[in-house]
């Protein structure tokens, strides 16, 4: 294919729109408050991996797999976002998810047989049914696992627009109206995290309090101290 065919190519387009599309997600506040979340977390996990290097404590490792785990959701998400593909980067927040879920778990069990389990697969089974009862909105699950399994209901809900009475699927790549929502999603997720490394004995990081304010102004109603059956903390 010479330079003038891949010009006119569909291909092209859809290549040079992603780049449209990156400049404008990049370019958003969320965008930028979700990599400095990012930034925070990645040093977390750097500085108690070091941390775990001379001694062996099952929940701090399991705290450690599960949030290398998340931190890489997280990044993987915001890369397809950026690209203009949110619903293909709903399966990375369902993983986030689940992984919270499972941690809190973690954290909760002093005994650490919570964590063993976790880490040797035995604690898969459920999942989904402990994930989804986590959520205070149930049908946010459902819409995740849509997008996770391919299930052509999905496509509507994310990408179908009317203009002039008339349904029409917009199916390349776009920045959508939930495009910050998710941002600020994966950023809250991120922050749990970061409380759930230091609840396990990590250790406290002090931007979190500015992480805590960035979340209050994006989230009506969040609070630190809010629970997982608290409206708005998903």
């Amino acid at each position: 294919m010479n330079q003038a065919e891949e010009n006119e190519h569909p291909l092209f387009g859809v290549r040079r729109h992603e780049c449209e599309i990156r400049e404008e997600v990049e370019a958003l506040e969320d965008f930028a408050f979700l990599d400095a979340v990012g930034s925070v977390f990645a040093d977390i996990i750097d500085t108690a991996t070091e941390a775990m290097k001379d001694t062996e404590d099952i929940r701090r490792s399991a705290m450690i797999y599960a949030s290398i785990r998340a931190f890489r959701a997280i990044r993987a998400a915001q890369a397809v976002i950026s690209s203009g593909y949110p619903l293909e980067a709903e399966p990375f927040t369902r993983m986030t998810l689940e992984l919270f879920v499972s941690a809190q778990a973690i954290v909760a069990d002093e005994s650490g047989k919570e964590a063993g389990q976790w880490l040797a697969g035995e604690r898969a089974r459920g999942l989904a049914k402990r994930t989804r009862e986590a959520l205070p909105d149930g049908e946010l699950y459902g819409h995740l696992s849509q997008a996770t399994h391919g299930d052509p209901r999905a496509l509507p809900r994310a990408l179908m627009r009317v203009s002039e009475g008339r349904q029409t699927i917009k199916w390349g790549p776009a920045l959508t109206d939930q495009t910050g929502e998710q941002l600020v999603r994966l950023a809250l997720a991120g922050r749990e995290f970061c409380v759930l490394l230091e609840q396990v004995g990590f250790e406290e990081r002090s931007e979190l309090d500015a992480i805590d304010a960035g979340l209050a102004r994006r989230l009506p109603g969040w609070r630190p101290d809010a629970k997982w059956d608290t409206p708005n903390v998903v």
